[in-house]
């Protein structure tokens, strides 16, 4: 039986998984510094195409690859059987994040390794242009990441304070010890989540919030989201955890890198609810894809330009397997 965290493969791969109950790894084996990639799916058209595009370009021999399949669906079938990658099927719950956290914390498998992204089907990449010959996705991404910062993504969210969105999350050991075990010590958020549930309409304020009570501190993703809501502070709170660590957060995004000093507080306070995922709303335009080399697909984000490199980057034939040896 093949498991995570074997320096080098000599074993058929799992592939298949009937439940999250059976997934493994050699306890015994020595902590590696493979980057592991977790990617958590459930069905819809444009999930499907942006999975078909990731098995395409994304995958490489240089990481890890772990495919969560919530709900009913048979997307499992594309992934391929090949050492490093393996496929986990589970129930429609928890919610993306919730989801990374259940299969990260099955019998501690994020202790076997050093380094981690955390990203999910509604986004397509990667995006690389012809001039980053030999540039690895994994490895540009993760760069991110140092003694200083520990958690990256490719954009960050001002509103309802800031935060790095949850589609591409890159962290390391300590940053991923600090989501899944939030420090008791971490900020509370009341003020943020007061501008969350003037929005009642999608964020209503629960019955039982007292902002004074103890269930409502930051819980990071060290519980299943019941709720989009909850899924939504999970995502916002993540951030507020790293920062209140003494830690800093860090993007791809060009603008964001005018931050000097990779202040996320600083960096939004003159823009106010400031989305970069929104059409036109980036200097003047949209984010391009070669900016971020991951973006989402259900924002309306120039689904031209999307569809064109993306059929650009199937008839070149891109491959990370050739890019990260």
């Amino acid at each position: 039986m093949a498991k995570f965290g074997l320096p080098s493969y000599t074993s058929p791969p799992i592939k298949d998984f009937s439940s999250i109950d059976t997934l493994s790894y050699d306890a015994a084996a020595s902590k590696t510094d493979r980057p592991l990639v977790t990617y958590v799916y459930s069905e819809s058209k444009e999930a499907r195409r942006n999975l078909q595009f990731f098995i395409a370009h994304g995958l490489h021999a240089a990481a890890d690859f772990v495919f969560i399949f919530n709900g009913e669906t048979d997307a499992d079938s594309l992934v391929p059987d090949a050492p490093g990658i393996r496929s986990v099927r589970r129930p429609n719950t928890c919610y993306d994040l919730g989801s990374h956290a259940e299969v990260l914390s099955k019998d501690d498998l994020w202790r076997r390794y050093s380094r981690f992204i955390l990203m999910n089907a509604s986004v397509r990449g990667p995006f690389m242009p012809t001039w980053a010959d030999g540039i690895c996705w994994t490895e540009r991404l993760l760069s991110k990441i140092t003694r200083e910062v520990k958690l990256a993504g490719i954009s960050i969210n001002c509103w309802p304070t800031p935060h790095i969105q949850s589609m591409v999350w890159a962290t390391d050991s300590e940053g991923l010890s600090l989501l899944l075990h939030p420090p008791a010590t971490s900020p509370r958020h009341d003020e943020w989540m007061e501008i969350l549930f003037s929005h009642a309409d999608d964020f209503p304020r629960p019955d039982d919030y007292q902002p004074s009570g103890p269930d409502w501190v930051e819980k990071g993703l060290s519980q299943c989201f019941a709720n989009r809501q909850e899924a939504v502070q999970g995502e916002i709170s993540a951030t507020g955890i790293i920062l209140g660590a003494g830690k800093k957060v860090d993007t791809l995004l060009t603008q964001y890198q005018t931050s000097r000093e990779h202040n996320a507080t600083s960096f939004c306070e003159p823009l106010g609810a400031w989305d970069p995922q929104a059409e036109g709303n980036y200097g003047g335009g949209s984010i391009h894809p070669f900016e971020t080399m991951f973006i989402k697909t259900n924002r309306g984000l120039s689904p031209e330009l999307i569809e064109s490199l993306s059929g650009w980057t199937d008839q070149m034939e891109y491959s990370s397997y050739k890019q990260c040896s």
